[in-house]
């Protein structure tokens, strides 16, 4: 997946934008893009604010960032609801395969769990 430094900086700031919708700590945003630390997560936040610059993120978060605009995507088809769409990740799902959990959870286990939810909601918006 080859990106320049504009595709980046749009796709990180849109899921950090989307992050924000959805009530993400920093700490989870970091967890789910696949990073060592909030700090690198903020330094990534800086990059991406800068007015020019060089590719900042790796295949992994690129990856993970498709991933999590696709979440956000199916759940606008789902909802019309956007107060549905900012909440269903932190809600308790009775799912089987969210036992109870809110969705957030299986996504923050690791990056199989963000793959599951994405599937488990391109299944419903088919």
């Amino acid at each position: 997946m080859k990106s320049n430094f504009q595709d980046q900086q749009i796709s990180f700031q849109t899921v950090v934008k989307i992050a924000a919708l959805w009530k993400l700590p920093d700490h989870q945003i970091s967890v789910l893009l696949g990073l060592s630390s909030e700090n690198q997560f903020l330094e990534l936040k800086a990059a991406a604010n800068a007015e020019n610059g060089s590719e900042f993120l790796n295949e992994d978060a690129l990856l993970r960032i498709s991933q999590l605009l696709g979440i956000f995507k199916c759940l606008e088809t789902l909802f019309e609801n956007s107060d549905s769409v900012d909440t269903w990740l932190s809600s308790p799902n009775d799912n089987h395969l969210f036992n109870g959990k809110p969705p957030i959870e299986v996504m923050l286990s690791d990056y199989n769990g963000i793959e599951r939810v994405r599937g488990y909601l391109e299944h419903q918006c088919a």
